[in-house]
């Protein structure tokens, strides 16, 4: 009989269901963006209308799904499964995400945070795999990481040990010297965004006033990176800010 796992993404801007095999391979994906109108309710429809039909397929009397693993974008409960918070989507506080899940689909589930799941992946196939000790971060929404000391994930009380977005570091912004803010405030794509769609923000000889056809509520992290790889100063700037903060 084949085996395949289930893999979910619930993130902040979009949402993604894979379908894999021991060895890593990837042998379907759905990764759509759900439109929020009700928060962490519209993720939780948007489940239970696309897992059925992805894992329906391999749900046979030749194959059947092993267990499911969700990553999930905020701080999770490692023991329980269960939601902390989600900053970026309301309705997720202490939402027990882990009965749920197995609860309406019948596959035995676990739930991490997601920059943890990203941070086994690099662990297993990717950057780290000749390492003892490691260390994963990434920008998206927001901004994760995840320990990994002995192979083996650290995650210490059981909330996350390396939860770096929520660091404090010296803010760029501050009318004075010694105001700190969260790294997240500063260098998730979240806060990069908001903060180029400020009136005035942006030099208006910039690329990216093109880019965005001069309507600063359309940039987005993608026309910064667009901007900086054709030389644009501004947008090497804006990227030299945040990078100085994330380092």
């Amino acid at each position: 009989m084949d085996v395949y796992y289930l893999g979910v993404e619930i993130g902040g801007t979009k949402q993604q269901i894979a379908i894999g095999k021991a060895d890593g391979t990837i042998v379907e994906l759905v990764c759509e963006k759900v439109a929020l109108t009700k928060g962490a309710l519209s993720i939780r429809e948007w489940l239970l209308e696309k897992v059925p039909v992805v894992t329906g397929k391999y749900t046979t009397n030749h194959s059947r799904i092993a267990a499911a693993c969700i990553g999930f974008g905020g701080p999770i409960e490692t023991g329980t499964g269960k939601v902390l918070i989600s900053v970026q989507v309301e309705g997720w506080k202490d939402f027990e995400l882990k009965t749920w899940f197995q609860k309406q689909f019948g596959v035995d589930t676990y739930v991490l945070n997601d920059t943890v799941a990203g941070g086994y992946g690099e662990l297993v196939l990717g950057a780290g795999r000749a390492s003892q000790n490691f260390f994963y971060t990434n920008i998206g929404t927001g901004i994760g990481g995840a320990f990994f000391i002995g192979r083996k994930y650290y995650d210490g009380a059981g909330c996350g040990a390396a939860y770096m977005g929520n660091t404090y570091i010296p803010d760029p912004f501050a009318q004075r010297a010694g105001q700190a803010t969260r790294l997240e405030n500063i260098c998730s794509g979240a806060a990069i965004e908001s903060r180029l769609r400020q009136p005035g923000y942006v030099d208006g000889s910039s690329l990216l006033m093109e880019l965005c056809g001069g309507d600063e509520k359309m940039l987005s992290c993608r026309m910064l990176g667009e901007a900086a790889k054709q030389g644009d100063a501004f947008a090497l700037g804006e990227i030299d800010l945040f990078a100085r903060s994330y380092a």
